[in-house]
């Protein structure tokens, strides 16, 4: 290939990455959600934005027309380049579980400081030009300990990731995730492991001049390819990301508008229907004082009872409806105000924390706001019974999969073999988290506090709706 058109080649290349990374910082601000994805996002646009620039310089260096300051553009992209491949490995690593994240953070940052490191050394000792001349250094460290094995973990992050998604049903993601997966891997081999000859393994059998040989093109095509491809399959992740959080609070919406129907009817019943049919008993009941005949007094006895069971039923109705119900737009509100309740009446401090985003809301469904609500309740009358704590939290929190409560306090604790007094509250909590498909756990020791832990899985919910 010509150099112009190589120029070309890195053009696109760069703007594909820094288009992807611009986009990535600014959904970071954005998105409110329990994915990993989207709270790493950033790390994903730092890598896209500096990986870019790199890539736009590399471009000046083909054009020839900055030659006098060719050393100082090789020694920025060096850095750059490198603290690209530190942000893509940490958007990788942070998608995994924390016992994996800690290890994969810690080979990085170790990595990376002992590249730094050395790098400085060497340059300040022997000049920096001595990197160009010897880049073994720099292709072992940046290429083969950063840059491939930050396109491993960011797809081994997005598979795993991928198949707990599929798991709520959010299938069109799962996909996308997937192939994102997969370009990220092959971006991991073709940065990491596609490098220029060098009389040293592996650089001496898989380099540029084999990859030409192979496919009949450029490694640099390949890569922009690449770029390109996970550019557009970022936007649509972002997209669908988009798409499903308006549609769940589409749903939520019309669910406040539905129960909001149903309390403007039942202020109806309340002012017109009961009103008009206690009217008509007060009729029937001075008809009666009025009214000689045996038979009509009767009947009009059984008039009045007809329409006082009527009252009743309705009244019983709306008591039901409307106190054992908790809509799901005012869940976080009732819990909130149950929390109040109880620490204004129990001598502990009773804190309240809710992390629930109105992207999983949606999937909430009444029956589940409702039984968590007294699952609640229930845990704060067993504090407020047995506890002695001077400090209680609940927590309301929300992952990929599932929904968690924590009641926590810091009181006497107990033993499991000590529970008989408090075991017709525990079951009753246990018996409703069991009703909406979630664990029930208890943690407590003597002196120690107690922890209870109730997960509903999220597809579950779904499933309900």
């Amino acid at each position: 290939m010509l150099p112009q058109q190589f120029v070309l080649l890195y053009l696109v290349y760069g703007f594909a990455f820094v288009n992807l990374g611009i986009s990535a910082l600014q959904q970071s601000s954005k998105l409110n959600s329990n994915f990993a994805f989207v709270n790493n996002i950033k790390y994903l646009g730092y890598f896209g934005v500096a990986h870019g620039i790199t890539e736009f310089v590399t471009m000046l260096t083909w054009t020839g027309l900055y030659n006098d300051y060719y050393l100082q553009m090789f020694v920025f992209n060096s850095l750059l380049k490198a603290v690209s491949f530190v942000a893509l490995f940490l958007f990788g690593a942070n998608l995994l579980a924390p016992k994996f994240k800690r290890y994969f953070s810690f080979y990085i940052s170790t990595v990376f400081s002992v590249w730094l490191m050395i790098f400085i050394f060497l340059g300040v000792r022997h000049g920096f030009v001595q990197h160009i001349d010897q880049p073994i250094y720099n292709i072992i460290f940046i290429r083969y300990f950063m840059a491939f094995p930050a396109g491993v973990i960011t797809c081994i992050a997005l598979l795993t990731d991928a198949s707990a998604i599929r798991k709520s049903k959010i299938y069109k993601i799962a996909i996308k995730y997937r192939a994102l997966a997969i370009a990220f891997l092959v971006y991991g081999l073709l940065d990491g492991l596609i490098v220029g000859y060098h009389d040293f393994f592996p650089a001496n059998l898989i380099n540029n001049d084999m990859f030409m040989e192979v496919f009949g093109f450029p490694v640099q095509v390949a890569k922009t390819l690449t770029g390109i491809t996970i550019n557009l399959l970022f936007l649509r992740i972002i997209y669908i990301f988009n798409w499903e959080r308006d549609e769940k609070l589409q749903q939520l919406n019309q669910s406040k508008l539905v129960n909001d129907e149903r309390r403007k009817l039942g202020r109806e019943i309340h002012d017109n229907v009961i009103q008009d049919l206690f009217a008509t008993g007060l009729q029937v009941e001075f008809a009666i004082k009025k009214e000689d005949d045996d038979l009509q007094q009767k009947l009009l006895l059984d008039i009045k009872k007809s329409i006082n069971h009527s009252i009743s039923s309705i009244r019983k109705f709306m008591i039901r409806d409307s106190s054992k119900v908790i809509d799901v737009e005012e869940f976080n509100e009732n819990v909130k105000m149950l929390v109040e309740q109880f620490d204004k009446i129990i001598d502990a401090k009773v804190s309240f924390a809710y992390r629930i985003p109105d992207y999983n809301l949606g999937k909430l469904t009444k029956d589940t706001a409702t039984q968590i609500y007294y699952i609640i309740q229930e845990g704060l009358s067993n504090v407020a019974k047995h506890s002695e704590a001077s400090k209680v939290e609940i927590l309301l929190t929300s992952s990929i999969n599932t929904l968690e409560v924590r009641i926590m306090d810091n009181g006497i604790g107990f033993t499991m073999s000590e529970t008989s007094s408090k075991n017709i509250g525990l079951n009753s909590m246990k018996q409703r988290a069991k009703q909406i498909s979630g664990s029930f756990q208890i943690n407590s020791e003597k002196n120690t506090g107690t922890e209870i832990l109730i997960s509903i899985p999220w597809g579950n919910i779904s499933e309900q709706n």
